[in-house]
């Protein structure tokens, strides 16, 4: 059995390019549906085994312990320590036992010198802890995101005006079990779900199912050994207490809960076909987030009635975005597919945190990509489309100097072929005409770029340098480098 060390772990997986995937199956075909939900069924509610090809494998190279992703959380700290605190949110069961000593840690990360009300999205994993690929996801989407600040316009972007939570790992205990299974140590189970509620994994609790929201109805057992216990009383495993009142304390406009596996991209409500009253946005949400994953998207109670999840409470408390993503095709994906997963998730990491300001409304709104600024004239030029996102003509563009102007107040760009009529448009205009634009800006001043179509809808700020950034002698961010930073 392969030993868990620092050295044989991945800390900078390169993320591959971040075009919109081409799909080899349709997300939206019912059979494809079917087929995607009858597994997630089965992978919420098997205790069985994994298959005898994977027993005895050692743990592929992105997983790490829980002491490694902790090391790796206060590292990023000491490394960016103006974009990064690490909060110690609450302790797991065992800690409170006095069995181990595990805390619940969030990453927030946000440029601590510019200041203000900032939208904040909330992205959590790691709740079962046999879902050993999404940690890493989110872990490596904060490397990419920082690494890419002061160098890649949308990241420094996100950074200077957004507040980007991650909680890698919600149930270290468990993870735990699953680090001694893959080292065949005595106690150990490569296939742990639940927490260890103080040290016994079999009797632990499903986190999913112990939250607030209708806790104890469909989909929640009420026996200590089912996959499926919902626990003694709503939100009594101290990690479930933990993120739901971090949750509902700090109210962010976006969350997702990252779980394994089946593909697909699920919104509220799971305990019944009733309509949230952002039923819309979500089904747009849902559709936005297959264009760049190719998952399936469903109401959750489309899988099966479930009751005391993260994303139902969160909505109903705080009437926010609120989601969940089944990615992969396994528990334990392998290296390859852990490389897709990252390839198909990467996006929309960053998109939630784009359009955090007004995620109801902008995802109705067009996108805007390949905006350039030629350095010496200061013309800019960009590129927009409404194709996933309602598929209405572009009605108008505009560029800005304050990211948190509102829209309509820009200076307006003007459609490259003379007419705004159709779902995909060039635009272009003189940067150097901005309002309050200092004739002398160079390296490191940012534009921001959006669209509205014939319904109003605005869409998300695409940036970039004027000439340059700061840190970087190149004059624009190519689709390779906005790739590379995890940034569409």
């Amino acid at each position: 059995m392969t030993t868990i060390t620092a050295s044989n772990f991945a800390r900078t997986t390169p993320a591959p390019a971040a075009a919109t995937p081409a799909f080899t199956v349709d997300p939206y075909d019912p059979d494809v549906i079917a087929r995607r939900t009858a597994d997630a069924k089965r992978a919420e509610t098997t205790a069985d085994p994994l298959p005898n090809d994977l027993i005895g494998k050692p743990a592929p190279s992105y997983f790490r312990s829980y002491d490694q992703l902790k090391t790796a959380l206060y590292e990023m700290e000491a490394k960016y320590p103006g974009l990064v605190e690490v909060r110690d949110i609450g302790d797991t069961a065992e800690k409170i036992a006095g069995t181990a000593d595990r805390d619940i840690l969030a990453l927030v990360l946000t440029n601590k010198a510019m200041t203000g009300d900032k939208p904040s999205t909330l992205n959590v994993g790691g709740i079962h802890a046999r879902e050993i690929a999404n940690p890493e996801l989110l872990m490596t989407f904060a490397n990419q995101l920082l690494a890419g600040h002061g160098t890649n316009a949308d990241a420094t972007m996100l950074l200077d005006t957004r507040e980007v939570v991650l909680v890698p790992m919600l149930n270290p205990d468990g993870h735990a079990v699953v680090e001694k299974g893959f080292l065949g140590e005595r106690g150990g189970n490569t296939m742990q779900r639940k927490n260890t509620d103080a040290g016994e994994p079999a009797l632990g609790t499903d986190l999913n199912r112990n939250f607030e929201y209708k806790w104890g109805g469909p989909g929640a057992s009420a026996s200590p050994r089912s996959e499926t216990y919902r626990g003694p009383s709503a939100a009594s495993a101290p990690e479930t207490k933990a993120i739901q009142q971090f949750a509902i304390a700090n109210k962010p406009d976006f969350f997702i809960d990252w779980h394994s596996y089946s593909k697909l991209n699920m919104y509220p409500w799971g305990d019944s076909r009733e309509k949230t009253p952002h039923h819309a946005a979500f089904q747009a949400l849902a559709q936005k987030f297959t264009s760049f994953n190719g998952y399936s998207p469903i109401q959750a109670i489309d899988l099966y009635a479930t009751t005391g999840t993260t994303d139902d409470t969160i909505y109903a408390k705080n009437g926010k975005a609120s989601m969940a993503i089944e990615t992969g095709s396994s528990f334990h994906q392998s290296d390859q597919e852990f490389a897709k997963t990252l390839q198909e998730n990467l996006p929309i990491l960053s998109y939630t945190a784009k359009i955090a300001d007004s995620p109801f409304e902008r995802v109705f709104g067009p996108d805007v990509s390949s905006v350039t600024v030629d350095p010496t004239t200061r013309q800019l030029t960009a590129t927009l489309s409404d194709l996933n996102n309602g598929k209405q003509a572009i009605a108008g563009a505009e560029v800005v100097l304050d990211p948190n102007a509102a829209p309509g107040t820009g200076m307006a760009l003007t459609a490259a072929d003379g007419t705004f009529d159709k779902f995909d448009e060039a635009v272009t205009g003189a940067a150097s005409a901005l309002p309050g634009l200092d004739p002398n800006a160079g390296d490191g001043t940012l534009v921001y770029v959006r669209g509205r179509d014939v319904a109003g809808n605005w869409g998300p700020l695409t940036a970039q340098w004027l000439t340059g950034p700061a840190k970087a002698a190149a004059n624009s961010v190519s689709d390779a480098a906005t790739s590379a930073a995890g940034v569409s």
